[in-house]
C-alpha cells in the first residue's frame, strides 16, 4: 500500500515513509508504530555508519537481529525451525567476513573513472558490490559455492 502510494505521488519509498510518520500519509496505529520502529533502525543504522560504530555488514547484521529481536521473532514465528533460520543469520555473517577477507587480499584495479574527491563508499556498499562481482571464492583450494542465492532463498 505504502508502495502505491509512493508510486502515485512519484515519490521515493522513504519519502512516503516519512510522510507516513508526519502524518500526511494515513495508516492504522499499529502500521504507523511499526513503521516508525523500523525508520528509527535505519536511522540509527545510518548514524553508526557515519561514526563508524559499524564498520563491517557483520557488526550491522549484528545490531539489526538485537534492535530488532529478530531472533525472538524467528522463535516465536518459526517455531522449531527458527535455530536453522539464526543459522543462515550466522553463515551470512561468516559469508561477510569472507567477502571482505577476499576483497582486501584481491582488491578491483584503480581504472580513473572515479572522481578522486568521491565519498568512500559505505561498507555495506562495498559488501554488495563485491558479491554481485562474485561467482566463486576458494578458500585452501577448497570450493565454496557462491553463497548469494543460497542465503536470499533462505533468509
Amino acid at each position: 500500500m505504502l508502495v502505491k502510494k509512493a508510486e502515485a505521488k512519484n515519490q521515493m519509498l522513504w519519502d512516503s515513509v516519512q510522510a507516513m510518520l508526519t502524518g500526511e500519509i494515513k495508516f492504522d496505529k499499529p502500521a504507523a508504530e511499526n513503521m516508525a520502529a523500523f525508520v528509527r533502525c535505519v536511522t540509527g543504522v545510518r548514524a553508526k555508519f557515519a561514526s563508524n560504530e559499524i564498520v563491517h555488514v557483520s557488526d550491522l547484521i549484528d545490531y539489526l537481529r538485537k534492535t530488532l529481536n529478530y531472533d525472538e521473532y524467528l522463535r516465536k514465528k518459526f517455531g522449531a525451525e527458527a535455530d536453522e533460520r539464526i543459522g543462515n543469520l550466522e553463515e551470512l555473517k561468516t559469508f561477510a567476513k569472507e567477502v571482505i577477507r577476499v576483497t582486501e587480499e584481491n582488491p578491483l584495479p584503480e581504472i580513473g573513472v572515479l572522481d578522486a574527491s568521491t565519498e568512500q563508499e559505505s561498507a555495506l556498499a562495498q559488501f554488495l558490490g563485491n558479491i554481485a562481482l562474485m561467482t566463486d571464492v576458494r578458500d585452501n583450494d577448497e570450493d565454496k559455492l557462491d553463497y548469494v542465492c543460497y542465503f536470499s532463498q533462505s533468509l
